[in-house]
């Protein structure tokens, strides 16, 4: 599961080295930076996903969990 929280600035640890599988989840801190949100999306766009649907909210890490989708091209 990928996490998008803080920007490390050095090393950027919501780019997965790797591709990324569709059934993959994203947990998604409710203050993300967002450089690193952004730097996640184009990732995403580059393989054609994007976040999908909402799954459950984390109230203790104060975070949101989201599936991925393929992305509409509509």
């Amino acid at each position: 599961m990928t996490t998008i929280n803080y920007y490390t600035g050095a090393y950027q640890s919501a780019i997965p080295q790797s591709e990324i599988n569709i059934r993959s989840h994203v947990l998604i801190h409710e203050s993300a930076d967002a450089r690193e949100y952004d730097d996640f999306n184009r990732v995403l766009k580059k393989q054609g996903l994007e976040l999908g649907d909402f799954v459950k909210y984390y109230p203790r890490k104060k975070m949101n969990q989201y599936t991925l989708a393929t992305l509409d091209k509509g």
